[in-house]
């Protein structure tokens, strides 16, 4: 059986990667652990402590939260859409991308000009494909 945080972490990478394919530089947060006197714990130094994925190319920049876990989702878009109206940046697109387990993935953008979220459904190479169920 898989660990949360290696799931999560496996997800990262794979999205990492679908923006490296399409010629994007990309930089994922890094993993850090601390020692508390008895075992080590892992953190994530989130990007605004938000953002697992930071991808730009000559056109965008892209803010990605990656999600394993679909009830997390909803959360982090309300937390994005705060961030957006704080920052007020309308040059970047913000993805918040489910990994779905042998099927895919599943992306909601906020548009730069706009507060509504789009869905749209990828397959694990990273190709648009037909919608198909997450829960």
């Amino acid at each position: 059986m898989v660990s949360k945080k290696a799931k999560g972490h496996k997800a990262e990478n794979e999205m990492a990667r679908i923006f490296i394919d399409r010629g994007y530089v990309v930089q994922v947060a890094q993993r850090t652990s601390v020692f508390t006197g008895k075992f080590y714990v892992s953190k994530d130094n989130d990007f605004f402590n938000l953002f697992d994925i930071l991808a730009i190319d000559k056109y965008r920049i892209i803010f990605c939260q990656v999600k394993s876990n679909a009830t997390h989702c909803y959360g982090a878009m309300k937390e994005i859409s705060k961030f957006k109206t704080e920052v007020g940046n309308s040059n970047i697109i913000y993805h918040v991308s489910l990994r779905v387990s042998r099927k895919g993935w599943v992306v909601w953008y906020l548009q730069p000009d706009g507060n509504e979220w789009v869905k749209t459904f990828f397959n694990l190479k990273g190709i648009l494909t037909e919608p198909f169920t997450y829960t």
